[in-house]
C-alpha cells in the first residue's frame, strides 16, 4: 500500500507537471500570436519545447517562414517551411489547414518551373477532403484550382467540378462572384 501511494503520488506530480506544461505552451503561443518578428519565433519555438506533439507552434512557424520566404523569394525559408508543415501534419494528420497552405507552399516554391505542382494539388484536394463541409476552404480550394485549370489532369478537374457543385449552393452572391 505504501508503494502504491507512492506510485499515485509520482503520477500525479507527472500529471501536473505535464498539464502546467501544456498551460504554459498555450500562453506561450498566445503571446506569439499576439507579437510580431523575432519575438513571435521565439514563443512559437517556446510553445514547441514545452509541448514537442502540438502541431500548433510547429503550423505557426512554418506560416511565418512561408511568408519570409514569399516575401524575400527565399526558396531555403519556402523549403524549411514546406517541411515544417510535413512536420505539423506528422503530429497531427487531420488538420486541414496545413494541407492548404502545403499546397500553397508546394506551388510557390521554385515557381514558375515546379516539380512539386502535382503535390500541390494533391494537398488542395485533402484539405477539401478533411473539411469538404468548410465553406471558406472550399471556396479558396476552388479558386486556386481554377486558376490552376489548363494545368490540371482530367481527375483533378473533376475533382474541382464536383466540389464546386457540392458547395454553390451555399455561397452567397458575393462569395459566387469571385468566380465569374
Amino acid at each position: 500500500s505504501m508503494r502504491n501511494k507512492m506510485i499515485l503520488s509520482v503520477l500525479a506530480i507527472a500529471a501536473i507537471i505535464y498539464f502546467f506544461s501544456q498551460f504554459l505552451s498555450q500562453v506561450s503561443l498566445k503571446l506569439g500570436d499576439d507579437s510580431g518578428g523575432s519575438k513571435q519565433a521565439f514563443f512559437y519555438k517556446t510553445s514547441k519545447l514545452l509541448s514537442p506533439l502540438d502541431h500548433l507552434p510547429v503550423f505557426q512557424l512554418a506560416l511565418q517562414h512561408l511568408q519570409q520566404g514569399v516575401e524575400l523569394k527565399d526558396n531555403l525559408l519556402i523549403w524549411k517551411g514546406i517541411g515544417q508543415l510535413q512536420d505539423a501534419i506528422g503530429l497531427n494528420p487531420l488538420y486541414y489547414q496545413a494541407y492548404y497552405y502545403l499546397g500553397k507552399a508546394y506551388i510557390f516554391y521554385k515557381y514558375p518551373d515546379n516539380e512539386y505542382f502535382a503535390d500541390a494539388i494533391q494537398c488542395f484536394k485533402k484539405a477539401a477532403f478533411l473539411r469538404g463541409g468548410n465553406k471558406s476552404i472550399a471556396i479558396d480550394n476552388i479558386k486556386i484550382l481554377l486558376s490552376l485549370w489548363p494545368l490540371l489532369k482530367n481527375d483533378d478537374r473533376q475533382f474541382c467540378k464536383d466540389l464546386l457543385y457540392r458547395n454553390v449552393k451555399s455561397f452567397t452572391w458575393e462569395e459566387f462572384n469571385v468566380f465569374v
